[in-house]
């Protein structure tokens, strides 16, 4: 039997594995990142010296670098702190990424009730709402069978999501109305929840088709891109109107009758949107307290960001963030998506391991009943999934889908902010670069952008106030790690 010391000097001997970490400013405080765990930690001069020549040494010759600069007693604290952290492992390979769902099983449905539009937006990827695949509307047939094919692939234990989705999905209110009935009652037969929402251009959400969907249960995300002339840059009718006022009437018709509920702003952003923080203000002043700013994607020309757009945009990205620092700590939260999902991920310590779950989790439905992984990507044939009639979902494309994770994704596995951003959208990749498996190399820049910023505005609010992220994100979480855990 060995006796502690020298077990202590068989320790000492074992070279030392440094996690890959991300160093941070704040103020004048410094912090570190690990994006294998989504743990963040302060730190001194002392705990980044350490993990500066750690790698592959062991514990006495770590010592023995950093003796003029600091005493072994402070080396071997902070290091014993960093093993405790998981920053530091001893003889160890750095731990496995999470494991994927052992299978393809599906917790979610876009239903493209209608292929149609009664609007023409300039940098529209749905091709005017027919995907390039014809227009027409879903039948009552062809939505029941969607809904038996989430039943019967659903993953256990989460609520099932059905979401309306088009072109204009309020033209087709009939089968609408009919899905959410029928979804509810056999979910109900099978002891599953399941909610609806809705994705909608907002010109046609008058206060008796708003109060139409209230009843039914569908929350509601509206398009609108900000302020009236950023707005109708793009979005107008297909005989060139503006829609702007028409969709402030109709919400401030639905605010007079106190109809106006939680609504989800879902702002396109295109090259030339000159001020993001005007835009979300506006967004703000309209009531939404949920708002998602999404760059355009796909084929839409002289409307795409490009490399020259990269550092004026990541400087309108740093005042977002300032301002949502501003709004969190004077306690009028809202929901910003770009930051919101990173910042759940660093409060609950759970790395992402996609960006979503498209093709193994999420499918498309179009009305003819075809399946694809993704909106994204329907009306291209080598992204077809089968049919709900057919139901022989999932395929070999699903594992494709399921398979691509961020520790296989090229440039994602050494990756800093993998587990922020889940290594990007898949169909974006599709969109740039022809791949599943591949990136859009401008979105990776700014994804890894709002990364750092994520980690910025967590350890900023937590410093002051860290009830803040106690009261958005209500669960048993590991809770504020930059107040928990400091390191030096």
């Amino acid at each position: 039997m060995v006796d502690s010391g020298e077990e202590d000097r068989v320790i000492e001997s074992q070279a030392l594995v440094v996690q890959p970490v991300r160093w941070l400013h704040v103020g004048d405080q410094k912090y570190l990142f690990d994006p294998a765990s989504c743990r963040i930690a302060r730190c001194s001069d002392v705990v980044r010296a350490v993990l500066e020549v750690a790698q592959g040494r062991d514990l006495d010759a770590v010592v023995a670098l950093l003796a003029e600069r600091f005493t072994e007693g402070e080396v071997r604290g902070v290091l014993a702190t960093l093993q405790r952290l998981e920053f530091v492992s001893v003889g160890e390979p750095a731990p496995e990424p999470p494991p994927r769902p052992a299978a393809a099983e599906l917790s979610e449905l876009y239903l493209q009730v209608a292929h149609e539009c009664n609007m023409s937006c300039a940098y529209c990827y749905a091709s005017g709402g027919s995907y390039g695949s014809g227009h027409g509307l879903m039948s009552r047939d062809t939505a029941a069978a969607a809904v038996e094919l989430l039943l019967a692939h659903r993953r256990q234990g989460v609520a099932l999501g059905i979401n309306f989705d088009g072109g204009e999905p309020l033209l087709n209110r009939d089968v609408i109305g009919f899905t959410v009935e029928l979804a509810r009652r056999r979910a109900a037969e099978v002891g599953v929840d399941i909610r609806f929402a809705i994705g909608t251009n907002g010109t046609l959400l008058d206060p008796e088709t708003n109060a139409w969907l209230t009843r039914l249960g569908v929350e509601i995300g509206l398009s609108i891109d900000g302020e009236a002339a950023v707005h109708d840059a793009h979005r107008r009718l297909r005989d060139g109107s503006a829609t702007y006022e028409m969709i402030v009437a109709n919400l401030d018709a639905l605010r007079t009758d106190g109809h106006l509920g939680p609504m989800q702003a879902r702002a396109t952003l295109t090259r030339g949107h000159a001020d993001l923080c005007s835009s979300l203000d506006h967004l703000l002043g309209l009531g939404f307290r949920h708002i998602s700013l999404e760059p355009v994607s796909g084929s839409c020309g002289p409307w795409l960001f490009t490399y020259d757009d990269l550092e004026p945009l990541k400087k309108q990205l740093d005042a977002l963030a300032d301002l949502y620092v501003e709004r969190l700590l004077s306690q009028r939260p809202f929901v910003l998506q770009c930051f919101n999902e990173p910042l759940l991920r660093l409060h609950r310590r759970l790395p992402r391991v996609y960006r979503c779950n498209a093709g193994f989790g999420l499918l498309a439905v179009t009305p003819k009943g075809e399946l694809y992984p993704c909106s994204r990507l329907s009306g291209m044939p080598e992204y077809v999934m089968g049919t709900v009639v057919e139901n022989q979902w999932p395929d070999e494309l699903a594992e494709t889908f399921r398979n691509n994770t961020t520790a296989a994704r090229a440039g994602c596995s050494s990756c800093w902010a993998r587990g922020l951003c889940g290594g990007g959208c898949p169909c974006r990749g599709v969109l740039a670069r022809g791949l599943i498996a591949d990136r859009d190399r401008l979105q990776c820049e700014l994804d890894r952008h709002i990364a750092a910023l994520t980690v910025k505005i967590y350890v900023s609010v937590v410093e002051r106030d860290p009830s803040v992220w106690v009261r958005m994100f209500p669960d048993p979480a590991p809770g504020p790690l930059a107040g928990q855990d400091p390191v030096g």
